[in-house]
């Protein structure tokens, strides 16, 4: 089995079988960028933060990526890890200074670390680089915490805060 096989598994909904076969295919490219970025993004979809943040790390070792440096923020944001995401956040910003996502989530964990200053400061840095983009990244994120009724009140609290920032 070759990477293309791996990937087919993936965008087939196999997500356990595509696990596996990267996994296979780690054991013989090792330092493979490819392999190690694509085990990530299967990682993280099936929900193991840890273990793509990992492979998200490695890639990166092997060839620095903004994707490699966005996603690992992404993961240590899904494991409640904000400081962490904070920090790759603000290196994804580096790479790719004009990312509205970076920037949007670089809002969100300063929030979730309780300083609303610096959210505002950089959602409103995300909405200047791209104003439709960052609504719509907004609106996504409101929607999925939305589903969970525990959610309303930080739901409520994010609505109020944007609202500002859009209008």
């Amino acid at each position: 089995m070759g990477i293309d096989d791996c990937v087919a598994l993936y965008k087939s909904a196999k997500i356990n079988e595509a696990i596996k076969c990267f996994d296979t295919l780690l054991r013989y490219q090792e330092e493979s960028h490819e392999v190690n970025y694509c085990l990530g993004v299967v990682l993280f979809e099936a929900g193991d933060f840890k273990r793509a943040s990992d492979h998200f790390k490695k890639a990166n070792a092997i060839e620095e990526d903004y994707l490699c440096i966005y996603y690992t923020g992404l993961c240590y944001f899904n494991m409640l890890d904000f400081e962490s995401s904070e920090y790759f956040f603000r290196k994804a910003i580096e790479k790719k200074p004009l990312s509205a996502e970076a920037y949007f989530m670089l809002a969100l964990s300063k929030l979730y670390q309780s300083d609303i200053e610096a959210f505002n400061k950089s959602l409103k840095r995300a909405v200047l680089i791209d104003k439709i983009r960052t609504r719509k990244i907004a609106e996504r994120f409101i929607n999925s915490l939305s589903a969970n009724p525990n959610r309303k009140r930080l739901v409520n609290q994010l609505k109020m805060l944007m609202k500002d920032v859009f209008n």
